[in-house]
């Protein structure tokens, strides 16, 4: 059985972001699969409860339709993207996952972090039927 402790120290290989073509908002992002070897991580958004839906999926099996919302989609692999922030987290291991819950106790959130130098946390957030992404990088504490 595949859990997140699956992924964990595991190489991220791709990262694919479903787009919802029919809405004016070009970031409209609908589903997120992470590609860690030969495992998928899919997240998407409960249109209903606006929470998180998490699949993980061995790659031996082909991923369908019904398993990521593309209905309407547009599938972008960010390593054909090598502008976009999410690209330095290619080839990077991940070290420590977060499931997150809002304080009206949605679980509406993930958030992973990555051995890679600046910048290696991403957030995923269920948001109005739609995943917000942040890219959250440390700050120095100020010493005394």
């Amino acid at each position: 059985m595949l859990t997140i402790d699956t992924i964990i120290g595991n190489k991220l290989d791709e990262i694919s972001l479903v787009q919802y073509s029919d809405s004016e908002d070009p970031y409209w992002t609908e589903s997120v699969i992470l590609k860690f070897q030969n495992i998928h991580y899919v997240i998407n958004v409960n249109v209903d409860t606006d929470e998180l839906e998490i699949l993980l999926h061995d790659e031996s099996q082909a991923l369908t339709k019904d398993q990521f919302q593309v209905d309407n989609g547009n599938v972008i692999k960010i390593s054909e993207r090598p502008d976009s922030s999410l690209f330095k987290l290619l080839g990077s291991k991940l070290t420590w996952v977060w499931e997150m819950t809002n304080n009206q106790c949605y679980s509406d959130g993930i958030q992973f972090q990555f051995n890679c130098k600046t910048n290696n946390i991403v957030q995923f957030i269920a948001m109005a039927s739609r995943l917000q992404i942040n890219m959250l990088s440390s700050t120095e504490t100020p010493s005394i």
